[in-house]
């Protein structure tokens, strides 16, 4: 993938900023230059975020990139051109913003959009995508690469690969996980360090359990507390057992004394019950003779019952008939009140006939009088269409009228704007005719103002270039004072030296004086004779002898390095004054080009001041911008001017057709006016004189049609009742006929049915009204017979119980029930007692069952955690690196990616450094996890061995960060499977550098340009910008925004 272009639109400091990559490719490596905040990292920024919608950083969203200074009419965006394979690629992106609208006043909230355009190696349009999910799957699927790991790869911060080269274990793990995301493994080591703990604190809550399930076994008493103390919880089980033993013994004497109890309290239980049912018999026998005497004394009503029984049963026979007589009486009233009721509805109905017959007659006679509306309605319905025709050609001529007016008033106004037109034209022509005067007003003024801008820059630069000399001057002054103090330090450190080396010399020569021998030679001067030898008149000793030599030779040191101290100060004084000098003659030079270089804009001399220069360039400048400001104000009206003029002849084109239309549509108008009048008056000679209006027909109509209607529905209503009262008399006329039969018949029966009534009664000698007063009592007769039965079966039954219970008695001996019912409650209260006692124990015995049983499975279940502790732990230690390798899970998948690193980083550090040196990972166990793993040595091939990459020199550790940062992005790249970055940017990492360690830098990125890739190295180090002719310089304006410049070669 190539970066070729990219477009920046009110994006971050950039106002319409232009880079083109693709200038940058012929030589391979350029510099990107720029103060700091100037907006270098901002072209990052618009790379990543046209390619996934977010910055380099990943910090900030795109509507936060949108610039500042940006209007409601501006709109960002953000263009990148690429370039994979054969095909040219342009993605367009812009953030949501918050516009003007364009259609009405306000502004509007714009959605993010995204438009990805690819053409063929012929510049043909192939595809395009417009919805965010397209596109970004296209860019995935192109590159592989997601947006941190394109930043990783396209952005390399050489700082901080120089940290990473000398940091430890810990720190590199830290930086590696961000750049090949294993945090994953991280974690699942510390789930397993999680799961470990939490596992331990179950297992010790389960030990805990279990030994409180061990002190809720209960003993007897009868057990020494010291004789069941145990250890273990094996020894507390054991002698539960012998418990359990005890406890069994105990419960099976209980049980059967529980066993002989329940004997004798079965056997007392049944004599209580013997005495109590004879108890009951006596006390049935007594209630029995109580009812027996009270039947005795119903003996005689009971025959007085029976009696009467007998009477009604006779008196019962006539009862139907009586019956019958009584209904045939209530029948026979019943159909005279209903005959009586007819009559007077028969009446009724005859009247109301003969008022229906009168209604129908006067019917009959108005029948002329509705035939003749009949015949006006019709006549009515002739002439109406007519007068609706009528009133339609009035609103067509109203409407005729209407439009004619109106046109000939549109036709007045197109003329109007017609001639308004013809003069805007001429005006607009005028205008048109001075945009290319107005053009080259704007691009001289244009001209002027960057050479203007240019004089700004010269002046800041010179500016910095007199603060440097001042820095220089300041700084030879002090070199000078501090020669002055070194040159006395130098003196007096001779003088003691000197005083130091004569008093050594003394003593030397006094000590071997002493040692002279006769006819021996001096080792001074030879001589056999020594008439006069030296005498010291301290008689230093040999140790003090000794203590004066080392002191001699701190004195010569001394005086040696304050020498040399001072001829350095001196070759730096000599060079400061030639620096100084070559400077002090640039700053003439300077100032003169710079004064040179202004007298193109204004009038000044050599003896104007700095500020003077400024002053006057910045109020030049604002001149310039005013009168480009004002070109570009007329130079858009001219561009307006010019597209209004053509649009405004079509305009004006299209006006007169209209015209023409217009007229012949007037003519058209006029000829249908003439053609409704002519229909109007001969639709007027059709209609009667005597209806003026069609307001006069409807009304008329509307009478008619009421008249006609009302005598109809009249008539018709008329004859319907008519015919439903006749109906109604005939139907009541049949029903009195009816009703005179069966009067009759009823009668008849009733006479019938009386007389043989009147006769059973005299048979039994019995009045009417007699039997009309026994009649009530007959009803009672079932009853009565009922009252006797059961006295009778009561009587039986109180006989017979009386025998019963005389015999149950003989039967059972007498005894004394008070007694036998102590005696029970005696022996219950033990039974009970004793039961008490079994079932406590029964209880204690299946709850310590329960204890020992669940101890039991809980000693299973943990031992089974403790081994899977065990393993767990093992697991968490080798994961977290806590066994003996010292290498966690985590960290040795990050050895395996390092090695990857280093074996490509290895290929490009040998060619660097001649095949002197490479990387290596050290093999060695550190002390302690944060120096095991990911240490790193360099073998030197010139010693034969590795050693620490912290001894590196500047120029060695910046060879081999460089190394590991290409190696890392190309490692990345394979592992994401990603398209080869034919572009890469260096961010600073040189500013340390010393003159021999630059040179060294210098050469390395001479030799890695040319495996086709293009470099952009980022840096304020004016080396490189004096080394590198190819630049792309970032510069801030005034008004807070950025520009760049591309610098192809040195000028």
């Amino acid at each position: 993938m190539q970066p070729l272009r990219l477009e920046l639109n009110y994006f971050g400091p950039y106002q319409k900023t232009i880079v083109e990559f693709a200038d940058f490719y012929a030589n391979g490596l350029f510099l990107i230059t720029g103060k700091t905040g100037a907006g270098k990292t901002s072209i990052f920024d618009g790379m990543s975020y046209a390619l996934y919608g977010v910055t380099s950083g990943d910090d900030r969203a795109g509507k936060d990139m949108r610039s500042n200074f940006a209007t409601i009419h501006d709109v960002t965006s953000v263009i990148f051109t690429f370039k994979y394979n054969k095909e040219t690629y342009v993605i367009e992106r812009k953030p949501e913003q918050v516009l003007a609208k364009k259609r009405a006043t306000g502004v509007t909230t714009q959605t993010a959009t995204v438009t990805l355009t690819v053409f063929d190696e012929n510049g043909v349009e192939i595809e395009q995508l417009i919805k965010q999910t397209q596109v970004r799957a296209k860019i995935e699927e192109l590159l592989q690469l997601n947006e941190q790991q394109f930043s990783q790869i396209i952005m390399l911060p050489q700082g901080d690969f120089k940290r990473f080269l000398m940091s430890d274990s810990n720190d590199k793990e830290k930086i590696l996980r961000k750049l090949f995301d294993t945090h994953f493994y991280q974690q699942i080591a510390e789930n397993v360090l999680l799961r470990k703990k939490e596992q331990s604190k179950d297992l010790g809550r389960a030990q805990e359990h279990l030994e409180l399930l061990a002190e809720q076994l209960v003993f007897s008493e009868s057990f020494d507390q010291e004789q069941r103390a145990g250890d273990t919880l094996s020894d507390h089980l054991n002698f539960y057992a012998l418990q359990e033993k005890e406890y069994l013994r105990e419960l099976d004497e209980l049980m059967k004394q529980q066993q002989n109890l329940e004997q004798k309290w079965e056997q007392a239980q049944k004599e209580v019950t013997r005495l109590k049912n004879r108890q009951n018999l006596q006390e049935k026998a007594a209630l029995n003779l109580e009812s027996k005497q009270q039947l005795d004394d119903q003996a005689q009503e009971m025959t007085l019952k029976q009696e009467t029984v007998v009477r009604l049963d006779k008196l019962k026979a006539s009862l139907p008939l009586h019956e019958e007589v009584l209904n045939l009486e209530q029948e026979l009233s019943q159909l005279t009140d209903e005959k009586q009721q007819l009559e007077k509805e028969r009446l009724l109905i005859e009247q109301n006939l003969a008022e229906l017959k009168m209604r129908k007659d006067r019917l009959q006679n108005e029948q002329q009088l509705v035939q003749q509306s009949e015949d006006e309605l019709r006549q009515i319905e002739t002439v109406l269409p007519l007068f609706e025709e009528k009133t339609e050609l009035i609103k067509q001529q109203v409407t005729v009228e209407t439009s004619l007016e109106k046109v000939k008033q549109t036709l007045e106004t197109q003329r109007e704007q017609v001639a308004k037109n013809q003069a805007e034209i001429a005006r607009l022509q005028k205008l048109a005719e001075q945009k290319e005067e107005w053009q080259e007003k704007n691009y001289q003024l244009q001209t002027q103002m960057t050479a203007i801008q240019q004089l700004s820059v010269e002046q800041t630069e010179y500016h910095t270039f007199t603060s440097k000399l001042d820095q220089l001057l300041s700084k030879r002054q002090q070199i000078k004072e501090d020669s002055v103090i070194l040159s006395e330090q130098v003196k007096t450190s001779l003088e003691a030296f000197k005083q130091t080396k004569n008093q050594w010399a003394k003593e030397q020569i006094a000590r071997l004086s002493t040692s002279l021998l006769p006819d021996e030679p001096c080792p001074l001067c030879g001589a056999l004779d020594h008439p006069n030898p030296a005498h010291s008149q301290s008689a230093l000793s040999l140790e003090e002898l000794q203590q004066l030599e080392v002191v001699l030779e701190q004195d010569e040191k001394n005086y040696h390095l304050a020498k040399e101290h001072l001829a350095l100060k001196e070759q730096e004084a000599q060079y400061l004054e030639q620096e100084c000098q070559v400077s002090s003659n640039e700053k003439e030079q300077r100032w003169t080009l710079l004064i040179q270089h202004a007298q193109s804009f204004f009038k000044v001399g050599q003896d104007t001041t700095p500020d003077v220069l400024i002053k006057k360039t910045t109020e030049q400048q604002l001149q310039v911008e005013k009168l480009l400001t004002q070109a570009e104000t007329e130079l858009s009206a001219c561009k307006l001017a010019s597209e209004t003029l053509e649009g405004l002849k079509k305009a004006q084109t299209d006006l007169v057709a209209q015209e023409q239309i217009l007229q012949e549509e007037q003519q058209e108008l006029r000829l249908k006016e003439q053609q409704v009048v002519t229909m109007f008056e001969n639709i007027h000679k059709q209609i009667p004189e005597k209806w003026q209006s069609i307001a006069e027909v409807r009304a008329e109509k509307i009478q008619m049609e009421a008249i006609v209607l009302e005598w109809k529905q009249d008539f018709e209503k008329t004859t319907q009742q008519e015919n439903k009262a006749q109906e109604q008399l005939a139907t009541v006329k049949g029903r009195l006929s009816a009703l005179d039969k069966q009067i009759e018949q009823t009668t008849s029966k009733f006479a019938e049915r009386q007389e043989k009534l009147l006769t059973q009664l005299a048979e039994q000698q019995v009045t009417l009204v007699e039997f009309d007063a026994e009649k009530t009592k007959i009803a009672q007769i079932e009853q009565l017979k009922t009252d006797y039965e059961d006295y009778a079966k009561a009587v039986y039954a109180t006989n017979e119980l009386a025998k019963q219970l005389a015999a149950e008695l003989a039967e059972q001996p007498e005894g004394d029930l008070a007694l036998s019912l102590e005696q029970t409650e005696i022996l219950t209260t033990e039974k009970t007692n004793l039961q008490e006692k079994v079932v406590a124990l029964k209880l204690t015995v299946q709850n310590n069952e329960a204890l020992v049983s669940e101890i039991k499975q809980k000693e299973a279940k943990i031992k089974t955690q403790l081994e899977a502790l065990t393993e767990l732990t093992l697991l968490s230690n080798v994961m977290n690196g806590d066994g003996q390798s010292k290498l966690s899970i985590e960290r040795y998948c990050l050895q395996i990616y390092l090695k990857k690193i280093i074996a490509v980083a290895n290929q490009k550090l040998l060619d660097l450094s001649n095949g002197r040196y490479y990387l290596k990972i050290r093999e060695s166990q550190g002390t302690f996890k944060k120096d095991t793993g990911l240490e790193m040595d360099i073998f030197d091939g010139h010693v034969g061995s590795a050693r620490g990459v912290n001894t590196l020199s500047g120029g060695e550790s910046f060879m081999a960060s460089l190394s590991l940062a290409l190696a890392l992005a190309e490692v990345i790249q394979q592992i994401s499977g990603g398209v080869r970055i034919e572009a890469m940017f260096i961010d600073e990492g040189f500013g340390s550098l010393d003159e021999e360690t630059l040179e060294i830098a210098m050469k390395s990125l001479e030799k890695i340009k040319g495996d086709g890739r293009l470099i952009g190295l980022i840096s304020h180090v004016k080396e490189l910008q004096e080394r590198i002719p190819q630049q792309l310089q970032v510069m801030t304006n005034q008004d807070g925004t950025s520009q760049v410049r591309e610098i192809l070669e040195f000028t």
